[in-house]
């Protein structure tokens, strides 16, 4: 008989908290077991899912993508079920490589950074650090919202 663990084993297991898996519970991402006392009851399957939608978290699913994906996942194997995964995983993909972009626009913006040395260094750089910051912000909002 295989080995179910409670939600305090299941979320050390899989370092996510109780109450992010009983949202998850809620929101029908996985459905465990209830044993006789109606304690939730953990098994391999959910172990499974939920460290996947760990990941998926990690990778930036929102819970909307993460729920069809699953679903599409439960479903017997067919062309548009696998048609709609890889259009789910390249829409991913794109998104995933804007924000790659975006971090990287930002880790190069802090690089550029001046460190004054002196007071007067800090009001001349401060002015143009303002300026610098604003047309950055502006070029990662307008990419986000266009």
């Amino acid at each position: 008989m295989e080995k179910r663990r409670t939600i305090k084993e299941i979320s050390q297991q899989v370092h996510l908290s109780e109450d992010t898996i009983r949202y998850y519970e809620k929101e029908q991402l996985i459905q465990p077991q209830r044993g006789e006392n109606n304690y939730r009851l953990y098994g391999q399957d959910e172990f499974a899912r939920l460290k996947y939608i760990s990941v998926m978290k990690y990778a930036h699913f929102s819970l909307k993508e993460m729920k069809e994906l699953l679903q599409l996942f439960d479903q017997p194997v067919s062309l548009e079920c696998n048609n709609r995964s890889r259009e789910l995983m390249a829409n991913k993909i794109t998104d995933l490589e804007t924000t790659i972009k975006h971090y990287q626009l930002i880790i190069d913006s802090i690089k550029s950074l001046p460190i004054p040395e002196t007071y007067e260094e800090c009001e001349t750089n401060y002015e143009q650090m303002k300026k610098e910051l604003a047309e950055f912000s502006d070029t990662i909002f307008e990419d986000l919202h266009p």
